[in-house]
């Protein structure tokens, strides 16, 4: 039971509810199949490992020599700091975006890639304020991807998540850090995907047909270098809500109008699978969510129970100052999907 408010930064059980997800602590059937199947050569790891030696390099925080003057050499100029670290995150991302679109055995052209960071927000409807003006309820959150990889036609449902026979949940969500702490269940929230995820949306005509060509693929995050002092649980929740937010976006959109509902509901729409890797410098992360789950021993009806199920599993970039085969062979699972 919760309240008509919540505080997010609680803990688990309150997302839970939220988002209505059950979490599990392995990727999906599916996934682990292709994964073991996967195979990986020496030309791939090296390349890979050059690529991330000259990042390292180039994006540590480091003192410049002196500088000095020609005109007044006798003038000692204070040392000023190279490249911040900040940059890494960011090239980083790139170096695990090109080792799976240089490396893959699918079609290259098929996959497009948007270099440009995504955002999203999650905005209430207007209220009036005591003064009488007209006001709008703050975001509950904000999130953002540095980039995504689209493709023409939506990744296919898990056969597994469908099935009377789905295992329970393996894990639970952590902690939703950094959302805002309230969220005022009693208040209608507009879900406009343009203000959650500014792709274009893929409505359907009334004949089915699909009017436009992008779907969303795997999202690519990068935690701000800033925020080191954030657990892992925390940067994991951060991955989580934009997941979220970016698969319910997609799913209203795909509707092809706005649709208000009440409280933190969704409206029901075909279920969607949306992958995300996400790091930290030094944790690689990765997530499947499946939205629009119909529930445990239901048949597929368009107002039956919804759940969505979340799919998680996280290594370290390197091992004895080598890089984690399973991270590159996850890469290549997510890309090949």
């Amino acid at each position: 039971m919760i309240g008509h408010k919540t505080r997010l930064l609680e803990g688990a059980s309150q997302a839970q509810i939220l988002t209505n997800s059950i979490a599990h602590s392995k990727l999906p059937k599916e996934y682990q199949n292709a994964f073991n199947s996967m195979s990986l050569n020496e030309d791939e790891t090296k390349w890979l490992q050059n690529r991330l030696e000259i990042i390292k390099l180039d994006s540590k925080q480091f003192k410049l020599p002196h500088r000095v003057d020609p005109q007044r050499p006798w003038h000692r100029f204070p040392r000023e700091y190279g490249p911040g670290i900040g940059r890494r995150t960011f090239e980083l991302m790139s170096a695990l975006n090109d080792f799976v679109r240089l490396n893959s055995t699918r079609d290259r052209a098929v996959y497009k890639p948007l270099v440009h960071e995504l955002s999203c927000q999650y905005i209430g409807m207007p209220k009036k304020n005591p003064d009488g003006s007209l006001g709008v309820n703050p975001y509950v959150y904000q999130g953002y991807a540095s980039s995504a990889v689209t493709v023409p036609i939506p990744l296919s449902v898990l056969t597994s998540s469908s099935s009377s026979d789905v295992s329970g949940p393996t894990g639970s969500l952590p902690s939703m850090y950094p959302a805002l702490p309230e969220m005022d269940l009693c208040k209608k929230f507009d879900y406009e995907p343009k203000t959650f995820c500014p792709l274009s949306p893929c409505p359907f005509t009334k004949d089915g047909v699909q009017k436009s060509s992008v779907s969303l693929h795997t999202l690519f995050i990068t935690h701000p270098w800033e925020n080191d002092d954030w657990k892992p649980s925390e940067k994991l929740g951060r991955a989580i809500m934009q997941s979220f937010t970016f698969a319910a976006a997609y799913t209203v959109g795909r509707l092809g109008e706005v649709v208000s509902t009440e409280g933190s509901c969704l409206p029901v729409a075909d279920r969607l699978r949306l992958q995300t890797v996400y790091h930290d410098l030094d944790t690689v992360g990765f997530i499947v969510y499946h939205l629009n789950t119909l529930a445990q021993g239901s048949s597929y009806e368009p107002n039956g129970a919804i759940r969505n199920e979340l799919y998680h599993e996280c290594a370290p970039l390197r091992e004895n100052d080598e890089l984690n085969p399973r991270v590159l062979k996850w890469l290549k699972v997510f890309y090949e999907a």
